[in-house]
């Protein structure tokens, strides 16, 4: 879930993630959303949400610097259990945590608590939200 700030976030192709819908669900006293691709990529040319984050193994990270206070993951689980069923499952998330905490560890963050906005860098180039560590 990412908690809402209103901020307009957008892909490098244009889309746009939190726009009017998340305006409209604001009013209406949500203060949280599910930030997910599922069912978007069933359109041309559309672009995963998460694909906002480029680096592999830090989406992580940068999702919780950006505010995120939960990271859902999907389809890298389901093909840990595909490929080698409860142990597959363990390897991936294994491995994002092990990504999580190296990351963590070359930007001084001993905890989730030090994981702050401060430590991405979050640039605005016509009008698009960018996050890059």
């Amino acid at each position: 879930m990412v908690k809402i700030h209103h901020e307009v976030a957008h892909s490098d192709q244009g889309d746009t993630y939190y726009h009017e819908d998340v305006k409209k669900v604001v009013e209406a006293g949500v203060h949280q959303i599910v930030v997910s691709s599922h069912g978007a990529r069933q359109l041309y040319n559309t672009t995963a949400t998460i694909s906002v984050l480029e680096e592999p193994g830090t989406d992580v990270f940068e999702s919780l610097a950006l505010g995120a206070q939960v990271v859902l993951v999907g389809r890298p689980i389901i093909y840990g259990l595909a490929i080698k069923g409860q142990h597959g499952v363990k390897s991936v998330i294994e491995m994002l945590k092990h990504a999580l905490e190296f990351t963590m560890a070359l930007y001084g963050c001993l905890t989730l608590e030090h994981i702050k906005k401060n430590r991405v860098n979050v640039m605005t180039q016509n009008e698009n939200l960018h996050a890059k560590l």
